[in-house]
């Protein structure tokens, strides 16, 4: 339930900022170079960040959103995927990819690219990107791990890994192997 976020260096341990939310913050991500921070939080908000001096660049209010589940930059920090919804048996999760440099301009009204809706309204606990930006894990409270093709959107692995929600995950370097954590004990 906390509404801010800390940026630190980590090659000199020292607080470069402290960002401000207007609700509890759920998730954020910060592009490769450093310049950019994304973050989501509790009431459908996602801000865009220059990371280096904490100055707000955008405010995406979602329309009809509950909450911000995960916010990914892609390999080439052209694309952000948000991911919001199902936090009520009524509610979706779907997972929003937008051009990134759509987000930065305030005059403008950012349309997603693409959209994926999760299957059976399972709620999305996290996200991230793989195979050099080709592919889109999502993990869910109900244990399962979804891979979506970016180009078509389309399912192309569901697979129960775990009895409860997946808290987080990472990827190896070569991206062979798929590390979760879970609320099940295994």
């Amino acid at each position: 339930s906390d509404r801010l976020i800390t940026l630190w260096s980590s090659e000199y341990g020292e607080r470069i900022g402290t960002y401000l939310h207007d609700a509890a913050v759920y998730t954020m991500s910060i592009d490769d170079q450093s310049k950019y921070l994304a973050s989501g939080d509790s009431t459908g908000c996602v801000y865009i960040w220059e990371a280096s001096n904490g100055t707000l660049i955008h405010k995406l209010l979602m329309p009809h959103v509950p909450s911000i589940r995960s916010v990914n930059f892609n390999y080439h920090n052209d694309l952000l995927s948000i991911a919001y919804g199902g936090r009520t048996a009524k509610s979706e999760s779907i997972i929003d990819i937008y051009k990134f440099d759509d987000l930065l301009k305030k005059e403008k009204k950012a349309k997603p690219l693409k959209s994926i809706t999760i299957p059976n309204n399972d709620k999305i606990s996290k996200t991230r990107w793989s195979d050099l930006g080709k592919v889109i894990i999502v993990l869910s409270e109900s244990g399962i791990l979804y891979k979506y093709d970016y180009n078509t959107t389309k399912l192309i692995m569901e697979k129960k890994v775990h009895n409860n929600i997946i808290m987080d995950l990472d990827i190896s370097p070569k991206e062979e192997l798929i590390m979760t954590a879970a609320k099940d004990g295994k």
